[in-house]
């Protein structure tokens, strides 16, 4: 399975009874990580296209809060039970049950103090 490493953004047109949406600008099949309710017609979704065998696949992985933030407020993407937090003074929070950090080559580790356990 090849994954692409960018995400799009797109708009919700309808949700079927499974909470599936209807996205605008696709004819792939479309998965969600969660529910989708009647209340995202018309939202932006962020998306990620799958190719998983020659079928053309949208992972949708949730909608944009199109409600101001305070400027101090962090960016949060959720996907279930995980969740990535970057926060506008530089600090960065991933949560989830199983966290794994693969690297082909290097994998670098620096801070003032690293707490393991």
């Amino acid at each position: 399975m090849s994954v692409s490493r960018t995400f799009d953004l797109r708009r919700i047109l309808a949700v079927s009874d499974s909470g599936v949406p209807l996205l605008e600008g696709t004819n792939a099949r479309i998965l969600a990580t969660s529910p989708f309710g009647a209340g995202d017609v018309g939202r932006i979704a962020v998306c990620q296209a799958v190719l998983d065998q020659d079928e053309a696949t949208v992972v949708a992985l949730g909608v944009v809060h199109e409600d101001p933030a305070p400027d101090d407020a962090p960016l949060v993407l959720r996907a279930g039970a995980a969740s990535l937090a970057l926060h506008p003074d530089g600090r960065i929070r991933l949560e989830g049950e199983d966290v794994a950090v693969d690297a082909a080559r290097t994998l670098r580790l620096a801070g003032a103090r690293i707490d393991l356990n």
